[in-house]
């Protein structure tokens, strides 16, 4: 069996491993969106039985994924499955060059989006995060003539916090911004942004932006996290404890929870309510 890492290669795209802002990591999930996204990958049952191969070894995955790529060099899919398998491996330059080679091949928009935003994955995984950067403004582009939302909200959130991690603070702030203007109900690129904001001390900014997470997305635990901490940064003592503990009753047994336990119990006990009458 490999990592769960697989998975994330599997899906829209995030990069591997995360970018955090911390003390939070950072959400992929995108919100389902108004209509339904074009596909972002053709269907191709030989793609399909290549990514299981992976899963259920990786060694043997690759070699299956080289064979075919030998016999059908022009195929966008036999290049994304060696990409996966090389990912899977944790070959991370060598997966970013098959993906990228996959994606010379897609003819689909949203396919081509698709391969970009897992090669710059790759890339960034393996410390080119500079490298990565075109890849996602290529994809951006891609995901929206193709109106490919999912596609194109992975695109954003992984340009900002590639460019978090660059320190390139401004950028990541406007390419929220515009984020959030063409994905309005989109929740994980507000939490982004309240993150973004908390850690460059606008509180008043962030703790307006999570609010209108929450709006979008009732009961999330990533959110009820960042609710809690600008509130305790903002001081107020209370409103984190309750963000927290919402956290702890909604998902209990998550990361999220125990994250959330771990800054109760950093809290000093709650103070006694008064008996009714008194």
């Amino acid at each position: 069996m490999i990592a769960p890492l697989l998975l994330i290669f599997a899906q829209v795209g995030p990069a591997p491993g995360g970018f955090p802002l911390e003390p939070l990591p950072i959400p992929r999930a995108p919100a389902a969106p108004a209509s339904a996204p074009a596909p972002a990958v053709p269907a191709d049952p030989r793609l399909a039985t290549c990514l299981r191969r992976i899963t259920a070894d990786a060694a043997e995955g690759e070699q299956a994924a080289r064979g075919w790529v030998a016999e059908l060099p022009n195929s966008a899919a036999a290049h994304h499955c060696l990409g996966i398998a090389l990912a899977a491996r944790e070959q991370w330059a060598a997966a970013g060059a098959s993906f990228v080679e996959g994606r010379s091949r897609a003819a689909e928009p949203a396919y081509r989006a698709r391969l970009g935003i897992l090669a710059a994955a790759a890339i960034s995984a393996g410390g080119e995060r500079e490298a990565a950067l075109p890849l996602l403004v290529e994809a951006e582009g891609e995901a929206r003539t193709a109106g490919a939302t999912e596609l194109l909200s992975a695109a954003l959130a992984d340009r900002a916090a590639l460019l978090v991690e660059l320190e390139r603070l401004a950028e990541a702030r406007s390419v929220l911004a515009r984020a959030r203007a063409d994905l309005p109900r989109n929740a994980p690129l507000w939490l982004l942004s309240a993150t973004l904001e908390r850690r460059l001390g606008s509180l008043d900014t962030a703790q307006a932006l999570i609010v209108e997470a929450a709006g979008f997305a009732p009961g999330d635990p990533e959110i009820g996290l960042e609710a809690g901490v600008i509130a305790m940064l903002a001081g107020d003592e209370n409103a984190a404890r309750l963000s927290w503990q919402s956290v702890v009753a909604v998902a209990p047994g998550s990361e999220a929870a125990g994250i959330a336990q771990g800054y109760l119990a950093q809290l000093p006990p709650a103070p006694a309510t008064p008996a009714p009458g008194r």
